[in-house]
């Protein structure tokens, strides 16, 4: 697939939409999760997208001759998250879940909260976080504990 057939998308799911050549996410989480977890992570981008009236596009495959799993939902003018699913990566199975912003969009933290919160209550796996270039279990600062009892 060439670039110039990337951008003919014009939707919001198309972070290159507007020209641009390249775009890293914002921010980011890692669940450490195989292929049998991939329909409950995709019924919570569904509930998440109908709960906030997002855009969805969903390609969700779990043959064992060719498992994918790729969830962006999205909206105007530029807010998306990009779940993609990834067998066997570095020797782990996993879920990562990215952030982009484009066009003024700023309600990353909250639609990205929203989603973390609602695969850590399942259960589902163990969380990771991107610090930067680096990944740890150590929550990053865009997670708002504040609603948490203090100790």
């Amino acid at each position: 697939m060439t670039t110039s057939s990337l951008t003919m998308d014009r939707s919001c799911h198309n972070p290159l939409r507007n020209g641009g050549t390249s775009i890293s996410p914002t921010a980011g989480f890692t669940l450490l999760a195989g292929k049998d977890q991939w329909p409950k992570v995709e019924a919570i981008l569904e509930e998440f997208q109908r709960s906030n009236d997002w855009a969805i596009q969903s390609d969700v495959r779990l043959s064992d001759h060719f498992p994918w799993f790729q969830v962006s939902v999205c909206e105007e003018p530029g807010t998306q998250i990009f779940a993609h699913g990834l067998l066997d990566f570095g020797g782990r199975d996993e879920v990562r879940f990215d952030a982009f912003t484009f066009a003024n969009g700023a309600e990353w933290e909250e639609a990205l909260r929203s989603i973390h919160d609602a695969v850590k209550s399942q259960q589902l796996g163990e969380l990771e976080y991107k610090h930067g270039e680096e990944w740890s279990s150590d929550p990053p600062g865009w997670l708002d504990f504040s609603d948490e009892p203090s100790e």
